[in-house]
Formats: C-alpha cells, sequence, structure tokens
C-alpha cells in the first residue's frame, strides 16, 4: 500500500465499523421493540417499523439518497423490479418508495453463511413476510423451508390479487462486477398472469458503496430512480419477450458500463451437471476409506508398514507428489481385492459417507432430465462400485494394472486442474450441452478450471484459502 492512500483506507476502515454497528445495534433495538409492540404476524407493521429503523441507521451513518420518481409509483398493488448491486437493495427500496411490499429472495441460509450481519437481515426478512425463492436444483435441495421455482409465480400472483405488492430482483443474485446480469423470466411470468403494472427501480452507486470483494465500505451518494409503471400485458404475450424489454430498459437508465448478454432464454440444448467426488459428495476420501477397509480385512506386517509410513508422510507432500506417491503405494495390490465389499459398505453406511444433500442434488439435475457426470482424481479402477451406487458415469485418473494389480504407475494426466475441465468440454461436444447453462460442483482448488467453464458453478465446503478468491469470481459457496 502507498502512503499517501493510507488515511484514506483508515477513513474507509473506520466508516465501515461505524456503518455495521449503527445498523447492528438500531436493527437489534427496533427489533426487540417490536417484538414488544407487534408481535409475530403484523407483516405491514414490521415493514413500518423498519423504515423506522432505516431512517435512524442512514442518518446517523450519514448515507445520502436521492430520490426521484416517487409520482411514479401506482396506488394499488404492483411488481417492483430492480437492479441488483448490494445486499441492502431491498431495504433500500422499502426506504425509498415507502411501501410496505413482500420481497422475493435468495434463502436466508445462503446468506447467513457469510456473517452475522445478514443473520440481522434474515430476521427483519421473516416478520416482514419475504419468501424466499429455490433459484435451481442446490437451493431445492440444501434449503426446503425456500418455494420451489415452479409455485413462486403462483404464490407471487396469489399475494398480487390480495393487493400486495412485489419486489423482486429479476437477476436472481448481486452483480458481481457492476455489470447487469442476464434477467431471469420469473418476473416477467408474474406481470403476465397478474396483469398489474411493472415499476423498474434504477440503483445507483450501491456497488461502490457495497464495493465487490472489498471488505471496507466507500462513503457515496447512492442514487435511486423510479420509473413510469409499464403493463407488460398489454405489450408482449410470451414471458422471454417480456423479459428481454424489463433487461433493456433497466439497461438504458445506468451506466453504459452495465452491459448484458441477453436475457435468460430456454436453450434448445440440454444441460449437464459436474460433480467433484471426494469433499464434494462424499465426506470422506474413497480411497483411504478402501485402504483402511482392505487393511482391517488383512492385516500383514508390510501393508501396514507401507500404508503407516505414506500416512506420516502426507502432509508434508505437495498435492501432485502426494498422487504419485500414492500410486506407488498401491502397486502390488489388486482393485478387486480393495473393492471387497465396498458395495455393501456404502449401502449400510450411506449417511456417514456422503452428503444427503448432494445426493438429492444430484437426483434433482436426473429428474430435470439433465446430463449428470462425476469427473474425479480418484484412480479409475477404484470407483466401479461407487459409479453402480450412484448410478452415475465416473471419469478419473487411470492407473497401470497388471497381472491384475497395480504396478505403481499413472497412466496420462491427473484428473486435476485443466485436465477436469478438458473432459469437461469433451463430455459437453460429445452430449450436445449448453455449458453457460451447466451446473458444475468442486470443492477445492484442483476442482477451479472445471467450475469457470460453467454458467453455474459452486463450491461445496472449500478451504478458507479458496474462498475470497471464489467471491470474486462470482462462484456461489455452500457451508
Amino acid at each position: 500500500m502507498k502512503l499517501r492512500h493510507l488515511p484514506k483506507t483508515i477513513f474507509r476502515f473506520l466508516y465501515t465499523l461505524h456503518f455495521f454497528a449503527v445498523f447492528a445495534s438500531v436493527a437489534i433495538l427496533f427489533y426487540l421493540w417490536g417484538l414488544l409492540t407487534l408481535g409475530h404476524k403484523n407483516r405491514k407493521g414490521w415493514c413500518y417499523l423498519s423504515m423506522k429503523a432505516l431512517g435512524v441507521i442512514f442518518y446517523l451513518s450519514n448515507l445520502k439518497i436521492s430520490i426521484s420518481g416517487l409520482e411514479n409509483l401506482p396506488e394499488g398493488p404492483a411488481l417492483l423490479t430492480g437492479n441488483h448491486q448490494s445486499f441492502i437493495d431491498g431495504f433500500i427500496v422499502l426506504f425509498a418508495t415507502r411501501i410496505p411490499f413482500i420481497a422475493i429472495t435468495a434463502p436466508i441460509k445462503l446468506a447467513a453463511s457469510a456473517g452475522s450481519f445478514y443473520l440481522v437481515l434474515g430476521a427483519w426478512f421473516r416478520r416482514m413476510g419475504y419468501f424466499a425463492i429455490a433459484r435451481d436444483e442446490l437451493e431445492e435441495a440444501f434449503y426446503d423451508y425456500s418455494v420451489p421455482r415452479g409455485a413462486v409465480v403462483c404464490k407471487s400472483v396469489d399475494a398480487l390479487k390480495r393487493g400486495e405488492t412485489i419486489l423482486i430482483f429479476p437477476e436472481g443474485k448481486r452483480e458481481p462486477k457492476r455489470h447487469l446480469l442476464p434477467f431471469y423470466t420469473g418476473a416477467a411470468r408474474i406481470a403476465l398472469e397478474s396483469k398489474v403494472p411493472v415499476v423498474s427501480v434504477i440503483l445507483k452507486n450501491l456497488d461502490h458503496f457495497f464495493p465487490v470483494g472489498s471488505k471496507t465500505l466507500i462513503p457515496c451518494r447512492i442514487s435511486i430512480e423510479i420509473q413510469k409503471p409499464v403493463l407488460l400485458h398489454e405489450k408482449f404475450e410470451d414471458p422471454v419477450s417480456a423479459t428481454k424489454y424489463l433487461e433493456e430498459m433497466m439497461e438504458r437508465h445506468l451506466p453504459r458500463s452495465y452491459d448484458s448478454k441477453v436475457a435468460v432464454v430456454p436453450s434448445s440444448k440440454k444441460r449437464g451437471a459436474f460433480f467433484d467426488l471426494d469433499g464434494t459428495l462424499t465426506r470422506l476420501n474413497i480411497s483411504k476409506l478402501m485402504v483402511k477397509q482392505y487393511l482391517w480385512k488383512h492385516p500383514t506386517p508390510t501393508a501396514l508398514s507401507r500404508f503407516g509410513k505414506f500416512k506420516l508422510e502426507a502432509p508434508f507432500m505437495r498435492h501432485l507428489v502426494f498422487f504419485r506417491e500414492y500410486a506407488r503405494l498401491l502397486s502390488g495390490f489388486s482393485p478387486k481385492a480393495l473393492q471387497e465389499g465396498l458395495l455393501d459398505y456404502l449401502k449400510q453406511n450411506k449417511k456417514m459417507v456422503f452428503y444427503e444433500e448432494m445426493l438429492e442434488l444430484l437426483k434433482k439435475h436426473r429428474e430435470r432430465g439433465d446430463e449428470v457426470f462425476v469427473i474425479t482424481e480418484e484412480p479409475e479402477a477404484l470407483i466401479s462400485s461407487i459409479e453402480e451406487f450412484l448410478g452415475v458415469p465416473h471419469f478419473a485418473t487411470k492407473l497401470e494394472i497388471k497381472h491384475g494389480v497395480f504396478t505403481g504407475k499413472i497412466m496420462g494426466p491427473i484428473n486435476k486442474d485443466k485436465r477436469k475441465r478438458e473432459i469437461l468440454e469433451e463430455l459437453a461436444n460429445k452430449h450436445g450441452l449448453d455449458l453457460p447453462q451447466s451446473f458444475a460442483y468442486g470443492n477445492s482448488w484442483q476442482d477451479l478450471d472445471m467450475l469457470k467453464a460453467v454458467g453455474h458453478p459452486t463450491l461445496i465446503n472449500p478451504p478458507r484459502s479458496l474462498v475470497a478468491h471464489a467471491k470474486n469470481l462470482g462462484i456461489r459457496i455452500v457451508h
């Protein structure tokens, strides 16, 4: 850091501490007051209390907000749509419009994993009647309290017909790098079916106030522009065209740098779902499990000595060296002997070996008609039982086998890093898969190239060293 930037850095750090201290203390105090005066079911009362709390928070933190276009807000129910720049966008829109709307959010537990700040938001969201939508198969599998994608339109239309106003962010998630993301068609489908006016709320500078990848805030003036209402059902019949219109209208009022891709359009190609094995689908390392089972049944002094020595040295080995030494360690052992009884063990100990949510996720992808594959670093000859158990094709590292036993040699590249991506792309070409619409799941640095090849990447329980880098790449993280 250059010395001339030090005063600015110190100021931002102190302002960040001040803002979050004010936000947390005021939010908690008003929340406790709400519990005493409003109870649990007064949704609109909680919304109005939130407006008062936000006024105090913004005043004490000196956050300047300019609002234009309030006259464009209709008196009756409406569908508010906005661009998604930060984690407090919903509160900013609430403060600006003064409408006790129902917001459609991501599952709260996803946000909660990022820190206690989001737990405070989640508590308010529940009281204000906001509901979480499962945006894809992963969220359907992990967050069973969320509204399924197939039901969110009906739930929203019912609320609009009761006279409520709905807020939705068509991008589906926060913009990672000051670019408008492709819109989902859900907002358009809600508007077409409910026939209520759609009001675009343009948020500016919240991405500057909450910079992506930074832990400090940058004080600035927030701008809110409320556009004239539009009756989409009078202009369009299909949700794709209506979604493109909403996206283009939003883009016209944002800086030129906010260029977007086309709206999310159903692809004519199939989707793929690519899974890593160890640490992603399984809690345990499969090779270690097989070796442990083998040594329990065949505790010969030679085998115990070889594997014991390897276990002591393994923590000090680099990843590539580890796999090569492990391949040498297997020399002389039969793949069939190592897998003996493994299938029965997996059936009896499924919950101990696998993450149940990940098995449910794999199942949901198959039910959707996605092509599902496992791409793993594990030796190919050792995972036939796993492949049979999951019923999913596996692509693994090849070890040389002669006369029914391992020779200790690796045949070809190890399935890690770029090799995983190459296999993924080969499978996509072979099966006609649309990679921008496909999914990949991993847990380590060795999976990063594979994750970056698809439109919907997710890290499962990654190491701390990978978290910040993954966030900057826009990769979803689930703990």
